[in-house]
């Protein structure tokens, strides 16, 4: 059981430090802490008493190492590393035991499956230090004359970590190859979605009135989305333990993903900060969904650890994560909606929030981003009437300019 106890940092800042035991014969592990300054007192113990929950599952899974004892993990990848012949024996004994102490599982499995599938046939074989550049560029060039220029990015960073770590970090090579590989770009015949990549307010009130008609679970799978701009494996992960129906409130504290070797698995969030969002019942009726679901599901037990999409009515399974984009596909068929997929409805949600006066610092914790940049970057989208606007302005400021040059 986690322990606590309340301290001050130098200047005076107050923090809670977290301390768990490990057992007889090692070093108990501790974690600051620290609340808000607006917080109640009963707001800190509930929130205090989460952190601690979630530090000693962290400790219990294996998922937190002390400094020192990773620093002595990577003097034993380092002694590993001399002995490493080939990139294939590099990667699985060194890089992917050290990826596996920071990395959640979704990326573990990206990682092996894209080296298996596009690296290890051409150079995996290879000794370490005889792989040149020109036989890295020759991997990424095979890879670009079959896959989409995000696939072959991914190649690339997965070649340029690995190759970074074995010189920085492990000495394994007395060069880095990669240095000197340039970044992949699109071929000129690739095409390149010049499309909208969020629906505009008209084009999600008529995709709702769509739904209107579609099972109960999808319909309320579908406005989760819709009014949270959670990813498709969130909105997966839910149980009923997330959901506040006195309040309104929708808590995000896991996501549901698949691999082959795993099957559908629990996974943190990707961020690792849980977070709620709160849906307005005068806007949305997301909520008398969700107990609708709850009632329809009356003949499973309901738990506060039940999922609350299944796989049917009738049982506990969760949904899996890769049914909503296959039954999305299906609707946009059925209903014409072009490029319809459950993370084209996260961007949407980042767009009209920020277009109608939402602070980017606040849609940010909404959309579990680890920075503002991030939600403006990657989902912040031009709707056809800003860009009017922006071209009326122009036009209006020549207009101006020339009225005023003949008076």
């Amino acid at each position: 059981m986690a322990s606590t106890r309340e301290k001050f940092t130098k200047d005076g800042r107050r923090f809670f430090e977290i301390i768990v035991s490990r057992g007889r014969g090692v070093s108990q592990v501790t974690e600051r802490w620290y609340p808000q300054d607006t917080w109640s007192k009963r707001t800190i113990e509930k929130e205090l008493s989460k952190a601690a929950a979630e530090f000693e599952r962290k400790v219990k899974a294996g998922e937190y190492c002390t400094r020192a004892e990773r620093k002595e993990q990577e003097e034993i990848a380092r002694a590993e590393a001399a002995k490493i012949r080939t990139l294939k024996q590099y990667f699985e004994g060194v890089y992917l035991p050290a990826l596996k102490v920071r990395a959640s599982k979704h990326t573990i499995d990206c990682f092996e499956q894209n080296f298996n599938l596009h690296i290890m046939p051409r150079i995996g074989d290879m000794k370490l230090p005889d792989i040149t550049t020109a036989d890295l560029s020759a991997v990424l060039l095979a890879a670009q004359t079959k896959l989409k220029i995000a696939s072959v990015t991914k190649i690339y960073t997965i070649l340029n970590l690995v190759f970074k770590k074995a010189y920085i970090e492990d000495d394994a090579i007395p060069q880095n190859p990669m240095d000197k590989v340039a970044k992949p770009k699109a071929r000129k015949d690739e095409s390149r979605t010049d499309g909208v990549e969020a629906f505009t307010e008209d084009e999600v009130n008529r995709i709702m009135a769509m739904i209107d008609t579609e099972p109960l679970m999808w319909k309320a799978y579908i406005k989760v989305l819709i009014y949270t701009g959670c990813r498709r494996g969130e909105a997966c992960g839910l149980q009923w333990k997330d959901i506040d129906f006195d309040n309104s409130t929708i808590y995000f504290r896991r996501s549901l993903a698949y691999s082959p070797k795993a099957g559908i698995y629990q996974d943190t969030l990707k961020n690792r900060q849980n977070r709620k969002l709160y849906l307005d019942p005068s806007v949305s009726d997301t909520m008398e969904l969700l107990k609708a679901i709850k009632k329809q599901n009356k003949v499973v037990s309901i738990k506060g650890d039940d999922y609350v999409f299944t796989q049917s009515a009738d049982t506990a399974l969760p949904m899996h994560p890769d049914t909503p984009t296959r039954y999305f596909k299906k609707l946009g068929v059925k209903y014409g909606i072009e490029n319809f997929h459950p993370h084209k409805l996260r961007h949407t949600y980042a767009s009209i929030a920020e277009r109608n006066g939402a602070d980017m610092v606040s849609l940010s914790a909404n959309m579990g981003h680890a920075t503002p940049e991030i939600t403006y970057r990657v989902y912040s989208h031009p709707s056809e009437e800003s860009r009017k606007n922006a071209s009326n302005a122009f036009g209006n400021a020549l207009k101006q300019k020339l009225a005023s040059g003949q008076e």
